[in-house]
């Protein structure tokens, strides 16, 4: 090669191989991962979307009474206003769902999210009440009790209803001031009961005993929350006096008993009577007399008329 072709080639750009373009790609590309994991956050914790937490049985808001159904799981909730529990209660049903004893503790702002939910706090809505025996208890025809009924907390409501061979009962009770003035979310310290109760040969006196016998166990740490009031009110009001529905609807309705039909006995036999000769007896003829042997009279024997 002469020194002008020389000079021509050192004046040519040399392209870059395709191998040394590609390494050099990868190495950008990895180094890039890294910055990247370098500025990942660490330990970053994980957040569930549901508000619900499962309880231990122990911490459950309400424990029922001696010999009523055990409680078997707590799932908790927060509100703005209120934390609720769903008790759930062991039970033999034919009725497909989940017997419960819910449990609202109202009270003061406890959420420190402005997007949570709020419960209702104002006073019974019976067509709200309707609403949820639907959603709890599908397909069972539900009675409302006409009766005032009180356990230990105040006066509450009941309604039953029947499922093949189970009998379902539904409670409601509101703890605290009865005012007209509550509205849906208000914060006055409260406590809200729904039963939810469901057994098959239970009779209604057996059902309600559930509602008489549990106990709340949970309150809020604030002097200001109190919402069973203060003692004087508590005995003008009655509460604690335990008033039962009348005995005659606590106890199942029952067939008519029919009564036994005895055995029949055998007639006793038929005797006939030998009919009277219509002439009457014969009566012998005196002493000496001719009889039809003797060959003395010849006439027929006097006839004597029968007795009276």
């Amino acid at each position: 090669m002469d020194r002008g072709s020389a000079l021509a080639s050192a004046g040519r750009p040399r392209a870059p191989a395709p191998r040394r373009r590609w390494r050099g790609g990868a190495a950008l590309a990895l180094a890039g991962l890294l910055a990247a994991c370098q500025t990942a956050p660490q330990g970053a914790p994980i957040q569930l979307a549901s508000e619900a937490r499962l309880m231990a049985p122990e911490d459950a808001f309400a424990i029922p009474g001696p010999g009523g159904p055990a409680v078997t799981a707590v799932v908790q909730r927060h509100y703005a206003n209120a934390i609720e529990q769903r008790v759930i209660l062991a039970g033999a049903s034919q009725r497909p769902g989940e017997n419960m004893l819910v449990v609202q503790l109202f009270g003061r702002p406890i959420s420190r999210s402005a997007d949570h939910a709020t419960l209702d706090n104002a006073l019974f809505d019976m067509g709200k009440i309707w609403l949820e025996m639907d959603e709890r208890l599908p397909g069972v025809g539900m009675v409302v009790s006409p009766y005032f009924v009180q356990n230990k907390y105040g006066p509450f409501g009941y309604a039953m209803g029947r499922y093949a061979n189970d009998l379902c009962l539904y409670a409601w009770q509101r703890v605290g001031e009865v005012s007209l003035t509550l509205q849906p979310g208000a914060a006055d310290a409260a406590v809200g009961i729904r039963l939810r109760l469901c057994k098959t040969g239970a009779t209604e006196r057996q059902l309600l005993d559930a509602m008489y016998g549990f106990t709340i166990n949970a309150y809020y740490a604030d002097g200001d929350w109190n919402p069973y009031g203060r003692p004087g009110d508590i005995a003008v009001l009655g509460a604690g006096q335990i008033i039962y529905p009348p005995d005659d609807v606590l106890e199942p309705v029952r067939a008519p008993r029919v009564a036994a039909t005895p055995a029949p006995q055998p007639a006793p036999p038929v005797v006939t009577p030998t009919p009277l000769d219509p002439s009457g007896p014969a009566v012998p003829p005196p002493p000496g007399g001719g009889g039809p042997s003797s060959g003395g009279g010849g006439g027929p024997l006097p006839l004597v008329p029968p007795p009276p």
